[in-house]
């Protein structure tokens, strides 16, 4: 008995359905291929890493300090542009660029040298009493989401924003800090950052 096959097509995640025809006009070498392939893709989970420079809480210095300031796990009012009715939306309403809170992905020295400790190779011209933080970005709630935002000189600059339809500021700002026990402090590169 022939089941359809199913191949899986993103960004939107499509199922296709592959009739017997089409899979004999594949032959059977590709049909193969694509299924060994749909198996690693469907095993394969992306941990992509965020990287923020902050303070530690002072309660609990394994986490970072929840303030909606530079150094702080937060929203700052200069971070966001709301709408009319005090929304926080993905992008900025005025200019459509993502608006939220900074981090970048990939390498963490790309991150601002004031957000990073000096010393230690992370060469920041921040404080000793700063860290460089990872997240894994799955690990933020379905009201946030991480959207590419590259600037000059960190082409690997993202922010947090909030997804879909936006939140007020508060349950945005809500939303980021309910993170802080996801953040653990990354360290210090074999490397020197430049």
């Amino acid at each position: 008995m022939n089941k359809p096959s199913c191949l899986i097509t993103s960004p939107a995640i499509r199922l296709i359905s592959i009739s017997r025809l089409r899979r004999a006009a594949l032959g059977s070498t590709m049909t193969t291929a694509l299924a060994t392939l749909l198996a690693a893709l469907l095993a394969t989970t992306v941990h992509a890493q965020i990287y923020r420079g902050m303070r530690p809480d002072p309660a609990n210095a394994n986490q970072p300090q929840v303030a909606n300031t530079a150094l702080g796990l937060g929203v700052r009012d200069a971070d966001v542009v709301l709408t009319p009715a005090g929304i926080a939306l993905p992008n900025n309403p005025d200019t459509g660029t993502p608006q939220g809170t900074s981090v970048v992905t990939a390498n963490p020295c790309e991150l601002p040298a004031f957000t990073r400790p000096a010393g230690n190779n992370w060469n920041g011209t921040g404080n000793a009493n700063l860290n460089v933080w990872v997240m894994d970005q799955n690990n933020l709630p379905g009201t946030l989401q991480v959207q590419a935002a590259p600037v000059a000189g960190s082409p690997n600059h993202a922010v947090i924003s909030t997804a879909g339809v936006g939140l007020t500021l508060p349950n945005f700002r809500a939303a980021v800090a309910s993170t802080q026990a996801q953040w653990a402090i990354e360290p210090p590169p074999a490397n020197a950052c430049p």
